[in-house]
């Protein structure tokens, strides 16, 4: 970042304020994410850069909706989603999908998530994993909303996520690579508690 400060390069100052917030999102900091997130869009704006804007909202909105503001980053998710739909970008549509969904249920607006989710369905096992930037989101959010309207498909997608989270740790290169990317990142833990409760 000091870096693209000092050659004053706003695309990359735009990527790495977007990642940085995502890394917070990562590890439950939601107030600093936002405050990253919140930089990088408006450089973002500045320079018009789609992708990069997108971004930004979206890791914004996953900030907000944690942070107990859902109506706010609801429309953040909706706006990310058409950039990503102009973009032609279908494997980060689903993410801010899965988003929308969770604003959705977080509002108590079930059948609404559960369009949002259906249209996730239709595409998820037919787009690539390994270009999501968290995937795991995704099969978490599909498992809630489907659990919330007594859908029976929610145990089973639960168990692709676990497979999917497993899958993943096996390709890191070390054990421990291996259980920090298990242990450290929450929404991983809680795929990991949430399957290993059913088994019991």
């Amino acid at each position: 970042l000091a870096l693209f400060n000092e050659i004053n390069y706003p695309y990359g100052k735009s990527n790495i304020l977007s990642f940085l917030g995502m890394i917070a999102n990562l590890t439950g900091d939601y107030a600093l994410a936002q405050a990253y997130c919140q930089q990088g869009l408006t450089i973002a704006n500045e320079i018009q850069r789609p992708s990069e804007q997108a971004l930004a909202l979206s890791e914004l909105a996953f900030a907000l909706n944690r942070l107990a503001q859902p109506e706010e980053a609801l429309a953040y998710y909706r706006q990310s989603f058409e950039i990503y739909h102009q973009l032609n970008q279908r494997y980060y549509e689903i993410e801010v999908l899965a988003g929308i969904a969770t604003c959705l249920l977080t509002l108590n607006q079930l059948d609404e998530a559960l369009m949002e989710v259906e249209l996730i369905l239709g595409d998820l096992h037919t787009t690539p994993t390994n270009i999501m930037y968290e995937p795991i989101r995704v099969y978490l959010t599909v498992y809630y909303v489907l659990k919330a309207v007594w859908d029976s498909r929610a145990e089973e997608i639960l168990k692709q996520g676990y497979e999917l989270l497993h899958q993943n740790a096996a390709n890191t290169p070390d054990e421990d690579s291996r259980r920090s990317y298990l242990e450290a990142v929450p929404h991983h833990r809680e795929l990991i508690a949430l399957w290993t409760t059913l088994q019991t």
